[in-house]
Parts: C-alpha cells; sequence; structure tokens
C-alpha cells in the first residue's frame, strides 16, 4: 500500500476541485445562457433565494460541473463530469470551505475518497480501478 504523500499526482489529475472556482461577477434574478463564440451555450445561471445556480458546459455541450454560490462563493453541492458525461468529482462547500466527503475519479481510473472538516483535509483514501484500497491517510484535526 501506498502512503499517502506518495499520491499527489493522482490528486493533481483529478484537478478540478480544488482550483476551478470562480465566483459569477454579478447575479441575474432570472436564467441567463452564455454564449460561447461559436453560439454554443457556455453556462447557465438562475438564482433561487440567496443562492445563484450555475451549469457549465463542455463544447461538445454535455455538462462540465454544476453548483452554486453564496455570497459569491461556492457552496453547497458541486459535481464535474468529463466530456463524455461520466461524474469525475463530487465535492461539498460551506460559504466556500471544502466541507464534508468528497469522491474525485483520477485519468488513470482511480478513485478518491477525501474528508474535509474546516476547509482541512482529514481523511484521504485511494482505491484502484477494481476497487482495492491503495492508500490511506487520516491527518489529525
Amino acid at each position: 500500500m501506498k502512503t499517502w504523500n506518495n499520491i499527489g499526482l493522482s490528486i493533481a489529475t483529478a484537478g478540478f476541485c480544488l482550483l476551478t472556482f470562480t465566483s459569477p461577477t454579478n447575479a441575474q434574478s432570472t436564467c441567463k445562457r452564455t454564449l460561447d463564440p461559436d453560439g454554443r451555450v457556455s453556462q447557465v445561471t438562475w438564482n433561487t433565494d440567496s443562492l445563484v445556480h450555475v451549469i457549465r458546459y463542455h463544447e461538445n455541450g454535455k455538462v462540465r460541473e454544476k453548483g452554486c454560490y453564496l455570497a459569491g462563493k461556492a457552496h453547497g453541492r458541486w459535481v464535474q463530469y468529463d466530456e463524455q458525461g461520466h461524474r469525475t468529482c463530487r465535492a461539498r462547500f460551506d460559504h466556500g470551505s471544502r466541507t464534508g466527503n468528497w469522491r474525485m475519479r483520477t485519468l488513470e481510473g482511480n478513485t478518491l475518497r477525501l474528508t474535509y472538516f474546516e476547509n482541512k483535509l482529514v481523511r484521504g483514501e485511494e482505491f484502484g480501478p477494481e476497487g482495492d484500497l491503495t492508500a490511506a491517510q487520516g491527518v489529525a484535526r
């Protein structure tokens, strides 16, 4: 079994969850579609109460990611998909802070299960394509 320190590449290849969130610049009270230069829908946003919901699309029209913002920060459940429509990451935020259990799929087909508490990683596990545990690390709170 690998130690958690040796699977940094796997975390980097799963990628999206840690780096790609950007806040919408202005909330709209109605559904708003954003088009790319070729006229394809690249993003749809709408409001419910104080949340701004967002769905972003790959160039092929399939959903890339969906989630919500609260006061300009990622909030609640976020999900990302690859260009074929397979889920690659399921994450949860609380006012912009990582929280709860995250699931990520690496390019190699491994699954990462990460647990966050107060925006800190407290446990990580990596499972191979067949579901066998290949690395685990608990982090002291």
